[in-house]
């Protein structure tokens, strides 16, 4: 039986799975943003592979991970703007539009069953999507992109003089910080709560929030997330299997 690989190079990790040809995620792996394409390929022991998802966000890694994958004798789907997808992208400038954003959005597609989605990715950046489910099939409609919780924190202890480092693993035990420390961890993640929540109350009526991202779990574990939601921790991958199919089957 033939498997996918699908490969997710970010900023602060490389990540990749092995699909089989019925869409069921068989293996993951997370390995460090600045390993070798060659390493994620023999953690995963891939053969007998039928295709491959790319998407990186590391321009300089493009080339030479394309290299290794292509050499594993399969079609290999690199996610760029003018990528076959399966919905209609609507960004005005869509060659700059980030691949695991273009992935997080086929993967979210998947998931919420015809209806539209807010796609929230939070990690070193933040990033909401929207994508609205019409009489002529789902429009990607656009995007914003903030920092994320991390970044916030670091941001500020280093641009500044007086305000310190706080760890991003740190959770807020009330509502109004008692010390700098604790008023730096509040106001980076109610902050980052609040803009989530204004993103829902203007999404359309009937979207679903699909959450991805370290940052999201992180608000998930600790109960700071109080609205239905989908969470896919593995959202790009998906999306990327999705890309995958959608190709093959045209």
């Amino acid at each position: 039986m033939t498997k996918r690989l699908t490969i997710d190079r970010g900023n602060t990790a490389l990540k990749a799975a092995i699909w089989s040809d019925g869409g069921h995620l068989e293996k993951v792996v997370s390995l460090s943003a600045h390993s070798c394409m060659s390493e994620a390929v023999e953690a995963l022991g891939a053969a007998s592979l039928s295709a491959v998802g790319y998407s990186s966000v590391v321009k300089d890694a493009c080339r030479p991970d394309l290299e290794v994958l292509s050499a594993l004798g399969c079609r290999v789907y690199d996610v760029k703007s003018d990528i076959a997808l399966p919905f209609v992208n609507a960004y005005g400038t869509p060659e700059t539009l980030g691949a695991d954003r273009i992935a997080a959005l086929a993967g979210a597609l998947e998931l919420v069953d015809g209806c539209g989605a807010l796609v929230a990715d939070l990690g070193t950046a933040a990033t909401f999507d929207l994508l609205e489910a019409t009489a002529d099939g789902p429009v990607y409609r656009g995007g914003n992109i903030s920092p994320g919780v991390p970044l916030r924190l670091r941001s500020l202890h280093e641009h500044t003089s007086a305000l310190p480092e706080v760890s991003p693993d740190l959770v807020p035990d009330c509502l109004w910080g008692r010390s700098t420390a604790s008023a730096l961890l509040n106001g980076a993640v109610f902050g980052m709560i609040a803009e989530l929540e204004f993103y829902r109350s203007h999404a359309p009526q009937g979207c679903a929030t699909v959450l991805t991202g370290g940052g999201s779990e992180y608000l998930i574990k600790n109960n700071l997330v109080t609205f239905t939601h989908i969470h896919d921790p593995h959202l790009v991958l998906r999306g990327l299997n999705s890309i995958i199919n959608y190709n093959e089957n045209r």
